[in-house]
């Protein structure tokens, strides 16, 4: 398996008038929520073969995420079915403000509760590359069987990819968030960031100082992405950038799956994942990443935006001078 996804999968439902508050909404649409989920979505667009590993309530709600995950084309043997606990939900709207409002229904929620002793170990242990959530370290036991996910596939010595994902009303506060988050740091080879999480994690916005600090917890290189689809990458002794393009920015709801999705597809490119890490073939994979990421924030939704192969190659061949 060359992509294996351990993370949340749930249900969002999302506002179907945009410019007002959750509580001034009328009706919501639902979709397929998940970060962790929307990676492995996209990297099977894009031609990988990926499986997601996570939990869902053993009800309406779970079964169509299962069902959605197998029409996609993504491996299930790793989803599990919780009958004592319901399926996540989430509301979201986007205010005036351009500020997006959120409302988690978890008490807790079925994607919060992968036990250690429910892993697909066989799945982990094929992985070439093992990409999860900063949700997935919350609270055990989901933190438990992350931290057991990593043991088993580095033992394989796969690429382990950590995805920061910081929302503030899913934490108690920032100092639990922070916490928690860099005790996973050192597991990871490489770690893809936001501006958000710059701050919480590192006390500054800044891509190179934030990224510096990031690395003195020990991962390979460091990608901090920026809200315009810009993003750089670093390493010990380099940076690496791909800038954004004069593209239009419509939502970027799925811009961050299509970016990681993007990166590690591009990576794969190399019998060792570690070569792809080095300085001349990490700025092509940052290219393809950022390519993702605007290709996703050019249109309205999630699910229906991610690119394909040829989408997305054609798109870094017209606008990138080199790939």
């Amino acid at each position: 398996m060359e992509l294996v996804c351990l993370g949340e999968i749930l249900i969002e439902m999302i506002a179907a008038e945009q410019g007002k508050h959750l509580h001034e909404v009328s009706a919501y649409v639902p979709t397929t929520g998940g970060l962790i989920a929307h990676v492995a979505i996209a990297a099977r667009r894009l031609g990988m073969r990926s499986a997601f590993i996570g939990k869902v309530g053993d009800d309406a709600f779970g079964h169509h995420l299962h069902n959605v995950l197998r029409t996609e084309g993504v491996g299930t043997s790793g989803l599990r079915f919780d009958g004592n606990a319901r399926t996540t939900l989430s509301l979201r709207t986007m205010p005036e403000d351009g500020l997006p409002e959120y409302i988690h229904y978890r008490n807790p929620g079925a994607d919060l509760l992968l036990r250690p002793d429910e892993l697909d170990e066989q799945l982990l242990s094929e992985a070439r590359i093992f990409h999860f959530g900063s949700l997935s370290v919350m609270n055990d036991p989901g933190r438990s069987a992350t931290q057991r996910a990593i043991s088993l596939v580095d033992q394989s010595d796969s690429l382990i990819s950590f995805g920061v994902n910081y929302q503030p009303s899913m934490w108690h506060d920032a100092d639990e968030a922070r916490t928690r988050i860099r005790t996973f740091l050192p597991f990871a080879h490489l770690v893809i960031v936001d501006h958000m999480d710059l701050q919480i994690l590192c006390g500054t916005e800044d891509p190179v100082k934030g990224s510096d600090l990031i690395l003195d917890y020990g991962p390979i290189v460091c990608i901090a992405i920026g809200a315009d689809g810009s993003a750089i990458a670093r390493t010990e002794n380099s940076i690496q950038q791909a800038g954004s393009l004069p593209e239009g920015i419509v939502d970027t709801s799925g811009s961050r799956a299509a970016f990681t999705a993007g990166f590690l597809w591009r990576i794969l490119g190399e019998n060792d994942w570690r070569k792809s890490l080095q300085d001349d073939r990490l700025q092509s994979c940052l290219r393809f990443g950022s390519a993702a990421f605007l290709l996703t924030a050019n249109h309205q939704g999630i699910l229906e935006t991610l690119p394909d192969a040829p989408s997305l190659a054609d798109f870094v061949q017209r606008n990138y001078s080199s790939t």
